[in-house]
């Protein structure tokens, strides 16, 4: 059983290393995900409004284009 333990962890550590680094987001892609929460029963016109606030709230931010 030890043997056995032994190889599955080095096997593991193996496929880890050998992994292809290509697969992970190594760098941020520029997506802003924002989530609202509007009271129950709110216009599309209010909802509308929110996002253009977020939406100046993200122009004034630095780094982000």
């Amino acid at each position: 059983m030890m043997i056995l333990f032994v190889v599955i962890g080095g096997l593991t550590g193996w496929q880890f290393g050998s992994l292809p680094t290509g697969v992970l987001p190594v760098e941020d892609h520029g997506y802003v995900i924002a989530s609202v929460q509007l009271p129950d029963a709110a216009s599309l016109e209010r909802t509308s409004q929110m996002l253009k606030k977020i939406d100046r709230v993200l122009e004034k931010t630095p780094r982000v284009a």
